[in-house]
């Protein structure tokens, strides 16, 4: 009967070990697919929260970090003539909204942006913010990069990108990045 017990033990051991296996192969490919090797573009000092909010709120690494370096070019300090603030340059009606729950972005991300200018409540509430208007437009990029530039009032009125130079080059240059950073990093064929 002892030697059942040993067995017994002894493949709970081994199931131990193949399920933290199984979870940590799990996980490294789940991260490795939102790009964290390099394949989001250039290494920054916020590759780390960029990648925590990609997986957090579901928006691609790549995406976060285009819309970062159009916005701020990777300065936490950077503050717009509008009074737009931090790496992704949140607006302070946007950044308040985002915690209320009368808003539909409240509603949706219920996060309190104390200070936008301190780099994880910037990415986080500028992340949850994009990933509100990628749902919000059926995860069609250039309709929601241009509400996040534009506000979604003037995407929904003409349900296109709205006819504002600014806002057609905003949306321009971060599809750009996006599609350069897409193209960097990973693995390159030798021979």
């Amino acid at each position: 009967m002892k030697g059942f017990e040993t067995i017994g033990q002894g493949m709970k051991v081994i199931l131990a070990v193949f399920v933290g296996v199984v979870t940590f192969l799990i996980v490294t490919q789940t991260w490795a697919s939102l790009g964290p090797s390099g394949s989001d573009g250039p290494a920054t000092g916020f590759d780390f929260l960029i990648n925590h909010a990609a997986l957090r709120y579901g928006v691609e690494a790549t995406l976060i970090k285009a819309v970062i370096k159009q916005e701020s070019n990777f300065d936490p300090a950077e503050k717009s003539d509008a009074g737009a603030k931090g790496l992704m340059q949140l607006m302070p009606s946007t950044a308040e909204g985002l915690g209320k729950p009368t808003t539909p972005e409240g509603k949706y991300c219920n996060l309190d942006i104390t200070d936008p200018f301190d780099p994880e409540q910037n990415i986080n509430g500028g992340t949850c913010y994009l990933s509100y208007l990628l749902d919000r437009y059926d995860n069609n990029k250039e309709l929601a990069l241009a509400a996040y530039n534009a506000g979604p009032t003037r995407v929904d009125a003409c349900k296109c990108v709205p006819n504002i130079p600014e806002t057609q080059q905003y949306v321009r240059l971060v599809t750009n990045y996006y599609d350069e950073y897409k193209g960097q990093g990973g693995l390159t064929a030798v021979g």
